[in-house]
């Protein structure tokens, strides 16, 4: 509902991945400041929270823009669902059914394989979709840093330490990085 919001939100979204988890954190809170009924603006500072470790902060936010969520699009909804089961739930099995989901209506959706290569399945052991959706998710978009580190854990947790140096060289080589 405000333009002014929607750039921060942008902003936040490119600092994730050019700047910190603190610097994106700042601007998702300006969004969310500027309009509170923006969902994703809320589950993202949630997962910046999280990103920091600061739990109670990161679940308040997602919980936030989880019951906010009737204001966002389809996508958008997935997104907070997702995020929701998570992070407040715990609940990995309905977190990758929700992205399953995600996928079958948007199947190049680089944000729901993002999620599938990283915590929900390797958190559970599945490490070969983990893997599956490491490289898909690189597919999408080579730009993307978190693909990259999902898929060199996929790696790592099968003892496959020369392909994960081999993804994570090739990362470093596009100058991608996961900033702390």
């Amino acid at each position: 509902s405000s333009l002014e919001a929607l750039k921060a939100y942008s902003a936040g979204r490119a600092a994730i991945s050019t700047k910190s988890p603190r610097a994106a954190l700042e601007l998702f809170k300006r969004a969310v400041s500027l309009d509170p009924q923006f969902a994703m603006a809320h589950s993202f500072a949630g997962l910046m929270y999280s990103s920091i470790v600061d739990e109670a902060l990161a679940k308040e936010e997602i919980v936030n823009g989880w019951k906010v969520r009737d204001n966002a699009s389809d996508q958008e909804r997935y997104f907070t669902d997702f995020v929701y089961q998570r992070e407040v739930l715990g609940n990995l099995e309905k977190a990758r059914q929700t992205c399953d989901l995600w996928i079958q209506s948007y199947p190049r959706d680089v944000e729901a394989h993002g999620f599938l290569a990283g915590q929900v399945t390797s958190g559970v052991g599945k490490f070969d979709r983990s893997e599956e959706e490491g490289k898909k998710t690189i597919e999408l978009d080579p730009e993307n840093a978190y693909g990259y580190h999902n898929l060199a854990n996929s790696y790592i947790l099968r003892n496959r330490p020369a392909d994960a140096e081999a993804v994570l060289q090739h990362a470093y080589q596009r100058k991608l990085n996961i900033h702390e």
